[in-house]
């Protein structure tokens, strides 16, 4: 079972100023996967 799929996005918010937030990923970021444009 996955909590999330490949193609889930999620953004965090509302930690307390002590939390520790861990991320696992498959690959390293690359920049070059992303598009960085204003949505519309």
């Amino acid at each position: 079972m996955s909590l999330l799929e490949t193609y889930d996005w999620h953004t965090m918010h509302h930690f307390t100023p002590d939390a520790v937030l861990l991320v696992f990923a498959s690959t390293k970021f690359d920049p070059a996967d992303y598009i960085y444009e204003e949505y519309k």
